[in-house]
Formats: structure tokens, sequence, C-alpha cells
């Protein structure tokens, strides 16, 4: 009879005390790796990288995320060919507004070595997303989005208030 009640008072000492992160409130999110795993390899039937003078070349992919806050990235992939691209950002992005819409550019650098000279930078692909959403899947590491042809996996970590 001891163990019951020991048993009966440990669950109910849970219960009031213990509360799992899918009951409070998502605060922020926090986006650790970028894997672009599918995107455009041409822009239309032309290389993306078409110089006045030189060889065509893949994209030189850069990602930005627009939306309640801004973020862009530091780095580029160059001449990527239609291979995985993955950027693991040295310094995390965080999402304060996680249940707002976000947008995630695709851009392909122009004039990196001076023979796109004049050259804008292309966008390559625009998808949006919702970094929180109550779906039944909240404890979920990764946010994929995507369309007919392009996918990208975001690797997150939801922080709690």
């Amino acid at each position: 009879m001891k163990i019951y009640k020991l048993l009966l008072l440990s669950i109910l000492a849970c219960s009031i005390g213990c509360t799992k992160d899918s009951d409070k409130e998502v605060s922020t999110v926090k986006i650790k790796r970028i894997t672009i795993n599918e995107y455009p390899v041409t822009n239309g039937a032309v290389a993306w990288d078409d110089p006045v003078v030189g060889s065509s070349t893949g994209a030189d992919i850069s990602w930005e995320i627009t939306g309640p806050q801004n973020f862009s990235s530091s780095t580029y992939w160059q001449n990527a060919g239609g291979t995985t691209v993955t950027f693991t950002l040295s310094t995390a992005v965080y999402l304060d507004k996680p249940k707002e819409q976000y947008t995630l550019l695709l851009w392909d650098l122009d004039d990196l070595d001076s023979s796109d000279l004049g050259s804008a930078d292309d966008l390559m692909k625009s998808l949006t997303f919702t970094p929180w959403k109550t779906d039944g899947d909240e404890d979920r590491d990764n946010i994929t989005i995507y369309d007919n042809n392009t996918e990208i996996v975001i690797d997150v970590e939801y922080l709690f208030e």
C-alpha cells in the first residue's frame, strides 16, 4: 500500500511541477543549418553565370531570409552545378517571431571575378515558411520547404519561454 501511495504522490507532484516544452509557448526559433537539396540548375535554358568573357558556370548560391526580421548569408557556394549545398551557420540565426511568415530567397551572385561586369544578382527562388506551426509535429528538428524544382531543409532548435 505504501508503494501505491508513493507512486500516486510522485505522479501528482510531477503533474503539478513538470511541464513539457509542448505546454510552453515557443519564443524563438534558432536556425543552425540550411541545406539546399534541389534548386534550378539553369536560368531558363541559360547558365546562371553566363559571362561576356569566359565560360559559363553554375550558380554562385547565397541565401537571404526576409520577413519580420532580415538575415543574409555571409558566405556563398561557388559554381554549384546541381549538387547539394549546405550552409552551416557559424553564427546562428534567431527568428523571434516564430508564428509569422518568413521568406527564404536563393540568390545567384554575379560578378564575383569581374567577368560579369555590371550584372545584377539573380533571384533563383523565393519560398515562404512559418517557423512554428501547431500541427502535431512540434518536436521536429528541421523545416522542409519546397516547390516543383526546389527543396530546402532548415535545421532548427525551438526555444521556449
